[in-house]
């Protein structure tokens, strides 16, 4: 298999990393969905676009996932060419909870030590 030219990691804190938890949490077939979707992210980067990918703002986007009409996103920005997955939901609504937001934009700030 072709080495991807983006690498796909997990926000950690205290020795645990939230978006594993939450893919884990999953069904066995929407862990497979979304699995299959980071792959593809990997391999394309910046060059996946909408409908996969959606701008939320400043430097964070999220990876949309449809998982047998089960909206799954996962929140992620991206350094250099590693793909940082930060937070992840199920989506039940039009938009996103701004508490949603609010925790992948702290993560984000924490991993570039923002304060």
């Amino acid at each position: 298999m072709e080495k991807s030219p983006f690498s796909p990691k997990f926000y950690q804190n205290d020795n645990r990393s939230p978006v594993t938890e939450f893919i884990d949490s999953l069904a066995k077939n929407e862990q497979a969905t979304v699995q299959r979707k980071i792959q593809l992210h990997a391999m394309m980067g910046t060059a996946l676009t909408y409908p996969h990918t959606r701008h939320i703002e400043s430097k964070l986007w999220e990876l949309r996932v449809n998982a047998n009409g089960r909206f799954i996103r996962l929140f992620y920005f991206m350094r250099g060419n590693e793909i940082i997955y930060l937070h992840g939901v199920t989506k039940s609504r039009d938009k996103h909870l701004n508490s949603d937001i609010e925790i992948a934009k702290g993560r984000v700030n924490d991993l570039l030590n923002i304060k």
